[in-house]
Order: C-alpha cells, then structure tokens, then sequence
C-alpha cells in the first residue's frame, strides 16, 4: 500500500487542474503587476508609468514571470491565470512532501490526504485563480518548511529566497529557517553559515537593485 498516498496525490493534483483549467477573470488589484508586467515588456521599464519609477507592484517574481509570457505573446490575464494554477500544483506537491516528512512512519499513508484538504479549500482555488502571486508564495513557503524538516538547508534557503522574491514578507519565513538551522548546528561549522551567506546575499542583491533602480528601500505600499 505504500502506492496509496502517491495516488492520491495524483488524483489530487488531476482534479485540481480539471477544476481550474477554465479561465476564471482575475481580482483587480493583478492589473497592477500586468501593467507593470506590459510596460517591461515594451521597452519601457519596472514602471507603472513610463518615466516614472515607483515600485507600486508587491511581487517582483510573479511581475518578470508575467513580463516573460506576454514578450512571448501572451495576454497578461492568461499568463496569470496559467502560472496560478501552476503555482498551486507546486503547493499540494509541497504539502504533501511536508506532511510526509513530519507525519510519523506508521502514519505516512494519511500523507496522500493532505493534498486533498489543501484541492478541496475554496480559499485555496479562489486565490490560485486570482491573477495574484498568493498560489506561488504558498508554494515557496511550503517548500522551505519542508526542505528544512527534511534536512536541506540549501534547498530550503533557496525556497525562502524564491518567497522574499515573490513577496517582502517572504523575508519572515527565511529568518525563522535561519534560525532554526543555526540552533541545531554548531557555530562553528561552515555548513551553518553558508545558508545565511546565500540568503543575505539575495537580500542584499534585492535591496541594491531597489534603491538604485526606485531609490526605496522597500515598495512604496510599504
């Protein structure tokens, strides 16, 4: 029966999809990072109007994603919708890879159950089809903690980064990874600090890029 919570999460994972394959009209405030989205792909820049450098967007990540799909001639609310929907498919993989790794052995076939409290969430497939980063920063966190219960500081740092990337507040998940990766390892070691190397180094990177391209520390909504 060890096949059993595998098949369920495939049959999660093929109901979600045929669930929210449709295209569903995305929430307002997505036409924010679409226009931003648009105006990059045109030539003009991270800017919500040309010549005018704000950053007014909360989700760089999911914004260059979306810039990618129309310079390749999609629309902006297909391309969201799309990468919603995948990003939710990465969040019930990673959930069930997180309740496998935390529930005990005996328990792990109740891992392919998971995935369906997650699928059968209205909350859930109403924000992957928002048009917004939600699915995706759900996806990033998940997997750090996963990564992290798992034993994968690397991995899990780098889906912390992936989070900050997609939203500011990723930031949170990646200091409470970091600490606790620091108290189960001796100072002393080099595995316990190249972790913190890489995501302060990402930080660092993100911030430069902030106040040399908007002069701004943090978004302007910030």
């Amino acid at each position: 029966m060890t096949w059993l919570p595998y098949a369920l999460l495939l049959c999660a994972a093929i109901f979600y999809i045929s669930d929210n394959l449709e295209f569903q009209a995305p929430l307002d405030d997505a036409f924010i990072s679409y226009r931003y989205a648009r105006n990059l792909a045109d030539g003009h820049g991270l800017v919500f109007n040309a010549g005018e450098r704000v950053e007014g967007y909360t989700n760089l990540l999911w914004t260059l994603l979306v810039a990618c799909a129309i310079g390749l001639g999609f629309d902006a609310p297909v391309a969201g919708h799309a990468f919603g929907v995948i990003g939710g498919l990465m969040c019930i993989g990673a959930t069930f890879v997180l309740a496998r790794s935390l529930l005990p052995e005996k328990y792990r076939l109740l891992a392919g159950v998971a995935p369906w409290i997650l699928v059968l969430s209205v909350p859930f497939s109403f924000w992957a089809t928002s048009g917004l980063e939600t699915a995706l920063f759900s996806a990033f966190i998940t997997a750090a903690l996963a990564a992290q219960v798992l034993g994968l500081p690397l991995l899990a740092i780098a889906s912390a980064v992936g989070a900050v990337l997609t939203r500011p507040d990723g930031l949170l998940v990646g200091l409470v990874i970091l600490a606790v990766h620091h108290m189960s390892h001796p100072w002393r070691s080099m595995r316990t600090w190249v972790p913190l190397g890489l995501f302060g180094l990402s930080i660092m990177l993100l911030t430069a890029f902030r106040l040399l391209y908007y002069h701004a520390l943090v978004p302007n909504t910030y």
